[in-house]
C-alpha cells in the first residue's frame, strides 16, 4: 500500500508540473491581431510546436512511471529518496516560474541573448523556452524560428526541427530552410535527400561549412570525386581552416590526387603547424607517391625506333 501511495503521489506530482508548464506556455498560443494576413497560420505553427513538445515530455513521464511500476523488486525502492527528489524538482520548477512571473518585463532582445547563451552552454530546454518567448512577443521574428530549429537539431529532435524549417521555407527563408532540412535528413540517415537539399542550399549561400557537410555526405555514399569538388570550394572560402584542410587532404589521398594532397598539407602546416596529423599525412603521401611510381612502366631499355633498322654510316 505504501508503494502504491508513493506512485500515485509521483503521478500527481508529474501532472501538476505539466499543468504548470501548460499554463506557462498558454500566452504563446494566443492569436494577436487576427486581422493580419497569415496570422492564423503562424498561430497554428506555434501551437503545434508547443503541443508536440508537451506530448514528448508527457511520454517521458509515462515511460519513467511504467518502468518504476514494472521493475522487479520495486519494494526495495527507498520512499524517502524518491519523494524528496521529486519534491525538490517540483519546488525548483515552481520557484523558477514564480521568479519569471514576478521579475521585470524582459525585452525581445533579452530573450534572444538568453537563448543564444543557453544554446552555447547546451542548456537546450532553457534556449527553447527563450526562443518561444521571442515568438510570442513577435510572431514575425524569423531569427527565433531559426534558432529554435538549431536547438532541436542539437537535441536530435529531427521531427520538431523539420516542422520549424518547413515553416521557414514558406516564409522566404529558402537558404536557412534548405540547409536545415539537409541536416535533418542527414541526421535521420536519408543520405540522398540530404545531398539534394545541400546542393540546393549551396546555390543560396557562400559559406564553407555546408560544403564540408555535403562532402561528408558524399563520402558516406562513396563518391569521393564529388566530395573533393566541394572541399575545394570550402578550402577556397576558408583557406586557413584546419578542419577543412584536414578533410581536404584525406579525400585527396583517397582520390589519389598527389598535387592536391601536397597543397593541402602545406596549407595545414601554415595554418596549424602543431597539428599532430601532419607527420602522418606526409608519410601517407610518400607511400601513395611510391605506389603510383611503381605502377608506371619503366622507360629503361625501351627502343625508340619502333623496330625500324638503324642506318649505318
Amino acid at each position: 500500500m505504501a508503494l502504491d501511495s508513493i506512485l500515485v503521489f509521483l503521478i500527481v506530482g508529474g501532472i501538476i508540473a505539466l499543468v504548470v508548464l501548460v499554463i506557462r506556455k498558454i500566452p504563446i498560443l494566443r492569436i494577436t491581431n487576427p486581422g493580419e494576413v497569415g496570422k492564423f497560420e503562424q498561430q497554428q505553427v506555434r501551437y503545434q510546436l508547443v503541443l508536440n513538445r508537451l506530448k514528448r515530455q508527457l511520454a517521458k513521464y509515462k515511460q519513467r512511471l511504467v518502468a518504476l511500476w514494472s521493475k522487479p523488486g520495486n519494494s526495495k525502492i527507498t520512499p524517502e529518496k524518491s519523494i524528496t527528489h521529486k519534491l525538490s524538482e517540483l519546488e525548483e520548477f515552481l520557484k523558477k516560474t514564480i521568479a519569471e512571473r514576478t521579475s521585470p518585463q524582459k525585452t525581445m532582445a533579452d530573450y534572444l541573448a538568453q537563448a543564444e547563451e543557453a544554446t552555447k552552454q547546451e542548456k537546450y530546454n532553457e534556449a527553447e523556452s527563450a526562443y518561444l518567448e521571442v515568438i510570442r512577443l513577435d510572431p514575425h521574428q524569423l531569427s527565433a524560428y531559426q534558432g529554435l530549429g538549431e536547438v532541436y537539431l542539437d537535441q536530435r529532435d529531427f521531427e520538431a526541427a523539420r516542422e520549424v524549417y518547413e515553416f521557414l521555407l514558406k516564409h522566404g527563408r529558402a537558404a536557412t530552410s534548405s540547409l536545415g532540412l539537409a541536416r535533418v535528413a542527414s541526421g535521420q540517415g536519408r543520405l540522398e535527400e540530404a545531398r539534394d537539399e545541400y546542393i540546393g542550399a549551396l546555390q543560396l549561400t557562400s559559406i564553407a561549412q555546408p560544403r564540408m557537410e555535403l562532402a561528408q555526405i558524399l563520402c558516406q555514399m562513396g563518391d569521393y570525386t564529388e566530395a573533393l569538388k566541394y572541399l575545394k570550394e570550402a578550402k577556397k572560402i576558408e583557406p586557413q581552416n584546419p578542419k577543412i584542410l584536414d578533410f581536404y587532404i584525406e579525400v585527396s589521398i583517397l582520390n589519389g590526387q598527389l598535387i592536391q594532397a601536397r597543397d593541402g598539407l602545406e596549407a595545414l602546416k601554415q595554418a596549424n603547424p602543431e597539428n599532430q596529423k601532419i607527420a602522418e599525412f606526409a608519410r601517407t603521401i610518400r607511400e601513395l607517391e611510391q605506389k603510383q611510381k611503381a605502377k608506371k612502366p619503366s622507360r629503361k631499355g625501351r627502343s625508340t625506333n619502333f623496330g625500324l633498322p638503324t642506318s649505318k654510316r
